[in-house]
């Protein structure tokens, strides 16, 4: 896909049409913190998500940034528009 992908501080690849992106983990700390119980510590446990409806959440305030090089990169992964539109 013609893109590159901003994380806010990381960069990050998309793998699949529908907006599937693998990064470092580093980069996936915040959300694995957020998502992380007293019970169940994904930074130290990790986490696979098998199905969509296994997936989690990036937390709030996530904004992926999505550098057109190629006329494809229209919408955010989720699908949502934003109201500034995909700009760096």
């Amino acid at each position: 896909m013609g893109a590159v992908v901003s994380l806010g501080g990381c960069t990050a690849s998309f793998v699949s049409p529908d907006g599937l992106i693998v990064t470092n983990h580093h980069c996936a700390a915040g959300a694995l913190q957020f998502n992380s119980t007293p019970q169940r510590n994904l930074l130290l446990d990790g986490f696979l998500a098998k199905t969509r409806e296994e997936e989690l959440p990036n937390g709030p305030g996530s904004r992926v940034f999505c550098h057109d090089l190629g006329g494809r990169c229209h919408r955010r992964p989720s699908g949502r528009h934003s109201p500034e539109g995909d700009r760096p």
